[in-house]
């Protein structure tokens, strides 16, 4: 009976030796994770600086290409102004010729 005894203490020793082994991966693996959620708000930090560095560093770009768009806008107004002018001094001459066209078929065939 002693003997089973001993068996029996041997056997719970072992298991509560795997449980402390156990506890200790579970603290390792808590330890890691701990770690992991450092080493992401880190990448965050990162992530967002370089995310600011590129809007600053864009802002002048943009800036550029609004003046650049700016000037491209005020050059083609005068330019579309002047073609408008050109088609309205077409129209009427075109509706004048047409008339004059006319009239001369009018004399022709009156003679």
């Amino acid at each position: 009976m002693e003997k089973i005894l001993e068996q029996i203490l041997g056997e719970l020793k072992e298991i509560r030796e795997g449980q402390e082994g156990l506890g200790k991966g579970v603290d390792s693996i808590g330890a890691k994770l701990d770690g992991l959620d450092t080493k992401i708000g880190g990448i965050d930090q990162k992530v967002e600086n370089l995310k600011e560095s590129i809007i600053e560093g864009l802002e002048p770009y943009f800036d550029r290409l609004e003046k650049h768009i700016d000037n491209s806008h005020e050059k083609v107004i005068p330019l579309t102004d002047k073609q408008q002018n050109t088609i309205d001094v077409l129209s009427a001459r075109s509706i004048k010729h047409e008339a004059e066209i006319k009239e001369l078929k009018r004399l022709v065939k009156n003679k």
